[in-house]
């Protein structure tokens, strides 16, 4: 098994930090914000776990695409 190198982990990091600050921001879309906001309602509860859901894959995605490009 190879060893990650400095700049490769230095790399996932802030693309992790770019995509978390799009995803939660400039792509939600005026109903996301405003049924997430409605804290006890199904619909908030579907809208936080899929949007936690879709986080953690693309961080998976994003960290098979650095693993690819630095090695």
């Amino acid at each position: 098994m190879e060893t990650a190198s400095p700049e490769g982990i230095l790399l996932l990091l802030v693309l992790f930090q770019v995509k978390h600050a799009l995803a939660d921001g400039p792509l939600q879309t005026v109903r996301m914000v405003r049924e997430k906001g409605v804290y006890g309602k199904p619909v908030f509860w579907w809208a936080l776990m899929a949007g936690q859901l879709m986080h953690q894959l693309t961080y998976l995605l994003l960290a098979c695409a650095v693993i690819r490009f630095v090695s």
